[in-house]
C-alpha cells in the first residue's frame, strides 16, 4: 500500500484479512509510505510467491 495513511489501510486489511482466525489461506500486505506507486507496483511484481499471480492495484 502506498499513498496518504497506508500504514493504517494497512492494518485494517491485515486485522480484515485474519477475521476470526478460522480461515486457512494467507494474506500478505505491506506499506510503503514515502515512496511512489510505480516503485510499491515494481516491488510486488518481484515478490516471490508459490504460484503465478497477478498484482491488483487498488485505488481508495
Amino acid at each position: 500500500m502506498v499513498g496518504v495513511d497506508c500504514e493504517l489501510w494497512e492494518e485494517v486489511m491485515d486485522e480484515i484479512a485474519v477475521g476470526d482466525g478460522s480461515d486457512p489461506r494467507y494474506l500478505t500486505t505491506t506499506s510503503h509510505p514515502g515512496e511512489t506507486e510505480n516503485d510499491v507496483i515494481e516491488f510486488a511484481k518481484m515478490f516471490s510467491v508459490s504460484n503465478t499471480s497477478e498484482v491488483d492495484v487498488v485505488r481508495i
